[in-house]
Protein backbone atom coordinates (compact mmCIF):
# COMPACT_ATOMS: atom_id res chain seq x y z
CA UNK A 1 0.00 0.00 0.00
CA UNK A 2 1.29 3.78 -0.69
CA UNK A 3 2.56 5.00 2.92
CA UNK A 4 0.61 8.42 1.97
CA UNK A 5 -2.73 6.56 1.26
CA UNK A 6 -1.93 4.38 4.76
CA UNK A 7 -1.36 7.71 6.92
CA UNK A 8 -4.53 8.82 5.36
CA UNK A 9 -7.00 6.04 6.05
CA UNK A 10 -5.71 6.41 9.57
CA UNK A 11 -6.98 9.46 10.26
CA UNK A 12 -10.29 10.40 11.16
CA UNK A 13 -13.54 9.36 8.94
CA UNK A 14 -16.43 11.45 8.28
CA UNK A 15 -20.26 10.80 7.09
CA UNK A 16 -21.26 12.82 4.48
CA UNK A 17 -24.36 14.52 3.92
CA UNK A 18 -27.30 12.10 2.57
CA UNK A 19 -30.43 12.97 -0.11
CA UNK A 20 -32.08 9.47 0.79
CA UNK A 21 -35.42 10.67 -1.36
CA UNK A 22 -35.65 13.24 -4.45
CA UNK A 23 -38.02 14.72 -3.19
CA UNK A 24 -36.16 16.78 0.09
CA UNK A 25 -34.13 18.52 -3.02
CA UNK A 26 -34.45 21.42 -4.70
CA UNK A 27 -34.02 19.91 -8.30
CA UNK A 28 -36.62 17.22 -7.50
CA UNK A 29 -36.22 13.74 -9.98
CA UNK A 30 -33.71 15.46 -11.44
CA UNK A 31 -30.86 15.64 -8.60
CA UNK A 32 -29.95 11.88 -9.68
CA UNK A 33 -29.28 12.24 -13.43
CA UNK A 34 -26.71 15.49 -11.89
CA UNK A 35 -25.40 12.69 -9.35
CA UNK A 36 -25.14 9.82 -11.63
CA UNK A 37 -23.17 11.25 -14.51
CA UNK A 38 -20.73 12.13 -12.27
CA UNK A 39 -20.00 8.52 -10.99
CA UNK A 40 -16.95 6.53 -11.72
CA UNK A 41 -17.45 3.52 -13.16
CA UNK A 42 -16.23 1.54 -10.29
CA UNK A 43 -19.26 2.85 -8.36
CA UNK A 44 -21.70 2.00 -11.31
CA UNK A 45 -20.88 -1.53 -10.87
CA UNK A 46 -21.40 -4.15 -7.94
CA UNK A 47 -19.98 -2.41 -5.28
CA UNK A 48 -21.15 -5.06 -2.58
CA UNK A 49 -17.07 -6.58 -2.39
CA UNK A 50 -16.00 -3.49 -0.95
CA UNK A 51 -15.79 -2.77 2.99
CA UNK A 52 -15.56 0.90 2.35
CA UNK A 53 -15.89 3.52 0.26
CA UNK A 54 -13.40 5.86 0.83
CA UNK A 55 -13.01 10.22 -0.36
CA UNK A 56 -9.75 11.71 -0.04
CA UNK A 57 -7.85 14.59 -1.23
CA UNK A 58 -5.29 13.53 -3.20
CA UNK A 59 -4.63 14.40 -7.08
CA UNK A 60 -3.32 11.39 -8.82
CA UNK A 61 -4.41 10.90 -12.64
CA UNK A 62 -2.08 7.95 -12.64
CA UNK A 63 -4.09 5.34 -10.68
CA UNK A 64 -8.11 4.43 -12.69
CA UNK A 65 -9.52 7.16 -14.61
CA UNK A 66 -13.54 7.68 -14.60
CA UNK A 67 -15.09 6.93 -18.42
CA UNK A 68 -17.59 9.47 -17.48
CA UNK A 69 -14.99 12.47 -17.58
CA UNK A 70 -16.50 15.33 -19.69
CA UNK A 71 -15.96 14.73 -23.15
CA UNK A 72 -15.73 17.69 -25.29
CA UNK A 73 -14.75 20.09 -22.17
CA UNK A 74 -11.50 21.95 -21.05
CA UNK A 75 -12.70 23.56 -17.99
CA UNK A 76 -12.70 21.53 -14.95
CA UNK A 77 -13.37 18.38 -16.82
CA UNK A 78 -11.55 15.56 -14.71
CA UNK A 79 -13.79 13.21 -12.38
CA UNK A 80 -12.00 11.97 -9.25
CA UNK A 81 -9.94 8.59 -9.49
CA UNK A 82 -9.70 5.69 -7.91
CA UNK A 83 -7.34 3.15 -6.27
CA UNK A 84 -8.39 -0.01 -4.99
CA UNK A 85 -6.57 -1.10 -1.56
CA UNK A 86 -7.41 -4.30 -0.64
CA UNK A 87 -11.33 -4.35 -0.25
CA UNK A 88 -11.47 -0.29 0.30
CA UNK A 89 -12.61 1.72 -3.56
CA UNK A 90 -10.73 4.72 -2.36
CA UNK A 91 -11.35 8.07 -4.53
CA UNK A 92 -8.64 10.38 -5.16
CA UNK A 93 -10.30 14.14 -5.26
CA UNK A 94 -8.03 17.35 -5.69
CA UNK A 95 -7.57 18.53 -2.25
CA UNK A 96 -10.04 20.98 -0.61
CA UNK A 97 -12.38 20.58 1.60
CA UNK A 98 -15.38 21.13 0.41
CA UNK A 99 -14.44 19.38 -2.88
CA UNK A 100 -14.08 16.07 -0.61
CA UNK A 101 -16.89 16.51 1.13
CA UNK A 102 -19.14 17.08 -1.68
CA UNK A 103 -17.97 14.16 -3.78
CA UNK A 104 -18.71 12.05 -0.69
CA UNK A 105 -21.95 13.17 -0.51
CA UNK A 106 -22.54 12.77 -4.16
CA UNK A 107 -21.44 8.83 -3.82
CA UNK A 108 -23.31 8.18 -1.03
CA UNK A 109 -26.39 10.02 -1.84
CA UNK A 110 -26.44 7.46 -5.51
CA UNK A 111 -25.75 4.94 -3.25
CA UNK A 112 -29.34 5.82 -0.83
CA UNK A 113 -30.89 6.77 -4.66
CA UNK A 114 -30.58 3.10 -5.53
CA UNK A 115 -31.40 1.40 -2.62
CA UNK A 116 -28.24 0.40 -1.92
CA UNK A 117 -26.36 0.29 1.41
CA UNK A 118 -24.49 3.44 1.63
CA UNK A 119 -23.33 3.83 5.57
CA UNK A 120 -19.76 2.48 4.20
CA UNK A 121 -19.20 6.02 2.54
CA UNK A 122 -16.81 8.19 4.11
CA UNK A 123 -14.61 11.24 3.46
CA UNK A 124 -10.94 12.11 5.49
CA UNK A 125 -10.56 16.05 5.28
CA UNK A 126 -7.41 16.96 3.52
CA UNK A 127 -5.10 19.42 5.87
CA UNK A 128 -4.66 22.72 5.39
CA UNK A 129 -0.90 21.73 4.79
CA UNK A 130 -2.19 19.52 2.08
CA UNK A 131 -4.69 22.05 0.27
CA UNK A 132 -2.07 24.67 0.16
CA UNK A 133 0.84 21.88 -0.97
CA UNK A 134 -1.33 21.36 -3.95
CA UNK A 135 -1.98 24.46 -5.26
CA UNK A 136 1.70 25.54 -4.83
CA UNK A 137 2.74 22.41 -6.65
CA UNK A 138 1.09 24.53 -9.86
CA UNK A 139 2.95 26.12 -12.07
CA UNK A 140 1.03 29.57 -12.10
CA UNK A 141 4.04 31.51 -12.24
CA UNK A 142 3.74 30.99 -15.86
CA UNK A 143 1.41 33.06 -16.34
CA UNK A 144 1.70 36.53 -17.56
CA UNK A 145 1.00 39.09 -15.13
CA UNK A 146 -1.63 41.77 -16.79
CA UNK A 147 -3.62 44.47 -16.64
CA UNK A 148 -6.40 41.54 -15.58
CA UNK A 149 -6.29 37.80 -14.85
CA UNK A 150 -9.45 35.53 -15.93
CA UNK A 151 -10.07 32.91 -13.99
CA UNK A 152 -13.28 30.30 -14.82
CA UNK A 153 -15.29 28.59 -17.73
CA UNK A 154 -15.76 29.46 -21.13
CA UNK A 155 -12.57 31.47 -22.03
CA UNK A 156 -12.39 29.80 -25.64
CA UNK A 157 -15.51 32.17 -26.00
CA UNK A 158 -14.32 35.10 -24.46
CA UNK A 159 -10.51 35.04 -25.77
CA UNK A 160 -9.95 35.45 -29.74
CA UNK A 161 -9.78 33.25 -31.85
CA UNK A 162 -5.81 34.02 -32.25
CA UNK A 163 -4.98 33.60 -28.86
CA UNK A 164 -1.95 31.09 -27.88
CA UNK A 165 -3.33 28.56 -25.44
CA UNK A 166 -0.58 26.60 -23.45
CA UNK A 167 -0.29 24.79 -20.42
CA UNK A 168 -0.84 21.10 -19.36
CA UNK A 169 -3.29 18.74 -18.15
CA UNK A 170 -3.62 20.67 -14.84
CA UNK A 171 -4.52 24.23 -16.30
CA UNK A 172 -4.17 25.79 -19.48
CA UNK A 173 -3.22 29.57 -19.81
CA UNK A 174 -3.25 32.48 -22.66
CA UNK A 175 -3.15 36.23 -22.41
CA UNK A 176 -4.19 38.31 -25.14
CA UNK A 177 -3.76 42.63 -26.23
CA UNK A 178 -7.31 44.57 -26.36
CA UNK A 179 -7.88 47.39 -28.88
CA UNK A 180 -7.62 49.62 -25.63
CA UNK A 181 -4.14 48.41 -25.33
CA UNK A 182 -4.83 46.61 -21.60
CA UNK A 183 -3.33 43.04 -21.61
CA UNK A 184 -5.87 39.98 -20.34
CA UNK A 185 -4.53 36.88 -18.73
CA UNK A 186 -6.77 33.81 -19.00
CA UNK A 187 -6.16 30.53 -16.94
CA UNK A 188 -8.17 27.23 -17.27
CA UNK A 189 -8.50 24.76 -14.66
CA UNK A 190 -9.30 21.31 -15.45
CA UNK A 191 -9.57 19.82 -12.69
CA UNK A 192 -12.29 20.77 -10.19
CA UNK A 193 -11.32 24.32 -8.22
CA UNK A 194 -14.94 23.63 -5.63
CA UNK A 195 -15.35 25.93 -2.78
CA UNK A 196 -11.70 26.59 -1.24
CA UNK A 197 -9.30 25.26 -3.83
CA UNK A 198 -10.18 28.12 -5.44
CA UNK A 199 -9.85 30.19 -2.41
CA UNK A 200 -6.24 29.09 -2.50
CA UNK A 201 -5.29 30.04 -6.20
CA UNK A 202 -6.54 33.57 -5.70
CA UNK A 203 -4.51 33.95 -2.80
CA UNK A 204 -1.38 31.99 -4.94
CA UNK A 205 -2.16 34.35 -7.81
CA UNK A 206 -2.20 37.43 -5.99
CA UNK A 207 1.22 36.17 -4.19
CA UNK A 208 2.38 36.30 -7.83
CA UNK A 209 1.78 39.69 -8.49
CA UNK A 210 -1.38 39.71 -10.17
CA UNK A 211 -3.68 42.89 -9.47
CA UNK A 212 -6.67 42.41 -10.74
CA UNK A 213 -9.09 39.17 -10.74
CA UNK A 214 -12.46 38.20 -13.01
CA UNK A 215 -14.27 35.23 -12.10
CA UNK A 216 -17.01 33.87 -14.61
CA UNK A 217 -18.72 30.59 -14.31
CA UNK A 218 -22.21 29.36 -13.89
CA UNK A 219 -24.63 29.82 -10.84
CA UNK A 220 -27.57 28.94 -9.27
CA UNK A 221 -30.59 31.53 -9.09
CA UNK A 222 -32.70 31.37 -6.08
CA UNK A 223 -35.26 34.24 -7.46
CA UNK A 224 -37.94 32.51 -9.28
CA UNK A 225 -38.14 35.00 -11.73
CA UNK A 226 -34.31 33.92 -13.21
CA UNK A 227 -34.39 31.83 -16.49
CA UNK A 228 -31.66 29.85 -16.60
CA UNK A 229 -29.72 29.75 -19.34
CA UNK A 230 -31.19 33.41 -20.16
CA UNK A 231 -29.67 35.44 -17.55
CA UNK A 232 -25.90 37.11 -16.59
CA UNK A 233 -24.96 37.06 -12.89
CA UNK A 234 -23.19 39.75 -10.96
CA UNK A 235 -23.25 41.82 -7.65
CA UNK A 236 -20.88 42.89 -4.37
CA UNK A 237 -22.02 41.12 -1.78
CA UNK A 238 -21.78 37.94 -0.34
CA UNK A 239 -22.43 35.52 2.67
CA UNK A 240 -20.18 32.57 2.91
CA UNK A 241 -19.99 30.78 6.90
CA UNK A 242 -22.19 32.90 8.29
CA UNK A 243 -20.01 36.03 7.01
CA UNK A 244 -20.81 39.04 4.63
CA UNK A 245 -18.33 40.16 2.40
CA UNK A 246 -18.95 42.76 0.51
CA UNK A 247 -16.67 44.88 -2.51
CA UNK A 248 -16.24 47.20 -5.15
CA UNK A 249 -17.58 45.28 -8.26
CA UNK A 250 -15.71 45.95 -11.42
CA UNK A 251 -19.22 45.43 -13.15
CA UNK A 252 -21.35 47.82 -11.16
CA UNK A 253 -21.77 50.29 -14.26
CA UNK A 254 -22.48 47.99 -16.44
CA UNK A 255 -25.59 48.09 -18.51
CA UNK A 256 -26.41 44.89 -20.28
CA UNK A 257 -30.64 43.67 -20.73
CA UNK A 258 -29.04 40.29 -19.93
CA UNK A 259 -27.37 41.51 -16.62
CA UNK A 260 -28.88 40.99 -13.47
CA UNK A 261 -27.35 42.85 -9.73
CA UNK A 262 -28.08 40.33 -6.91
CA UNK A 263 -26.88 39.04 -3.82
CA UNK A 264 -24.86 36.13 -3.16
CA UNK A 265 -24.87 33.26 -0.65
CA UNK A 266 -21.65 30.39 -0.56
CA UNK A 267 -23.09 26.77 -0.33
CA UNK A 268 -20.61 24.23 -0.10
CA UNK A 269 -22.18 21.46 -1.69
CA UNK A 270 -25.44 21.65 -4.59
CA UNK A 271 -26.39 18.50 -2.91
CA UNK A 272 -27.29 20.77 0.48
CA UNK A 273 -29.27 22.70 -1.18
CA UNK A 274 -32.25 21.07 -0.36
CA UNK A 275 -36.04 22.57 -0.42
CA UNK A 276 -35.38 23.34 3.24
CA UNK A 277 -31.99 25.18 2.45
CA UNK A 278 -33.78 27.21 -0.28
CA UNK A 279 -36.34 28.40 2.13
CA UNK A 280 -33.49 29.38 4.54
CA UNK A 281 -31.59 31.20 2.08
CA UNK A 282 -34.71 32.64 -0.04
CA UNK A 283 -33.41 36.43 0.19
CA UNK A 284 -30.54 35.60 -1.75
CA UNK A 285 -30.64 35.86 -5.65
CA UNK A 286 -27.81 33.44 -6.66
CA UNK A 287 -26.01 30.42 -5.17
CA UNK A 288 -22.69 28.85 -6.00
CA UNK A 289 -19.80 27.18 -4.60
CA UNK A 290 -17.21 29.87 -5.27
CA UNK A 291 -17.80 33.32 -5.64
CA UNK A 292 -18.11 33.63 -1.85
CA UNK A 293 -14.58 31.89 -1.57
CA UNK A 294 -12.98 33.93 -4.31
CA UNK A 295 -14.49 37.38 -3.13
CA UNK A 296 -13.12 36.74 0.44
CA UNK A 297 -9.65 35.77 -0.99
CA UNK A 298 -9.28 38.65 -3.16
CA UNK A 299 -10.23 41.36 -0.44
CA UNK A 300 -7.88 39.34 1.80
CA UNK A 301 -5.05 40.17 -1.02
CA UNK A 302 -6.40 43.72 -1.67
CA UNK A 303 -6.95 42.32 -5.33
CA UNK A 304 -9.57 44.35 -7.63
CA UNK A 305 -12.32 41.82 -7.91
CA UNK A 306 -15.94 40.87 -10.12
CA UNK A 307 -17.83 37.91 -10.98
CA UNK A 308 -19.40 37.60 -14.60
CA UNK A 309 -21.47 34.26 -14.92
CA UNK A 310 -24.52 32.66 -16.45
CA UNK A 311 -27.48 31.23 -14.41
CA UNK A 312 -27.45 27.46 -15.00
CA UNK A 313 -30.58 26.75 -13.24
CA UNK A 314 -32.89 27.61 -10.54
CA UNK A 315 -33.28 26.28 -6.91
CA UNK A 316 -36.70 27.66 -6.34
CA UNK A 317 -38.80 26.71 -9.39
CA UNK A 318 -38.60 23.97 -11.65
CA UNK A 319 -37.64 24.67 -15.47
CA UNK A 320 -36.74 22.47 -17.86
CA UNK A 321 -33.25 23.51 -18.08
CA UNK A 322 -30.86 22.31 -14.81
CA UNK A 323 -27.80 21.00 -14.09
CA UNK A 324 -29.02 17.51 -15.18
CA UNK A 325 -28.63 18.08 -18.94
CA UNK A 326 -26.07 21.10 -18.88
CA UNK A 327 -24.24 19.06 -21.82
CA UNK A 328 -27.46 19.14 -24.14
CA UNK A 329 -26.88 20.36 -27.74
CA UNK A 330 -29.48 23.47 -26.80
CA UNK A 331 -28.00 24.40 -23.70
CA UNK A 332 -24.42 24.51 -25.02
CA UNK A 333 -25.59 27.21 -27.62
CA UNK A 334 -27.65 28.73 -25.18
CA UNK A 335 -24.16 29.22 -23.20
CA UNK A 336 -21.93 30.11 -25.99
CA UNK A 337 -24.41 32.94 -26.61
CA UNK A 338 -23.98 33.86 -23.38
CA UNK A 339 -20.48 33.30 -22.84
CA UNK A 340 -19.62 35.51 -25.97
CA UNK A 341 -21.56 38.65 -24.11
CA UNK A 342 -19.64 38.44 -20.78
CA UNK A 343 -16.42 38.06 -23.01
CA UNK A 344 -17.25 41.66 -24.61
CA UNK A 345 -18.51 43.25 -21.02
CA UNK A 346 -15.21 42.11 -19.83
CA UNK A 347 -13.35 43.60 -22.54
CA UNK A 348 -14.78 46.76 -22.62
CA UNK A 349 -14.85 46.82 -18.36
CA UNK A 350 -10.97 46.53 -18.89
Amino acid sequence: MNLEIEKILHRKRNKPFVITNLTMHSMDASVFEYIEMKMHQKLRMDVSGYKEVVVVGMYDRSCEISDHEKTGKLTNWQRPTVEVVDDVLILKCFPGKDYVAHYASLVASYFALKGLPFDNVSFVIPTEQECWDAVYALPLDVIEKSDAIVVGSGLFNIAGETVLWQGNDEFLWASEVLENGKKISYAIFQFSFWGDILYRIIHVLAELGHTQAIFTAKIGGIDDQIIPNDTLATGSLTSINGEIVKWDNIFEAVQSEKLLVGTHVNSHSVLLETKDWVRLFSTFTFVDSEVGYFAKAAKEADLAFGYLHFVSNNLSKIFSEDLSNERSEVVIKKRSVLNSEIGKIIKKTI
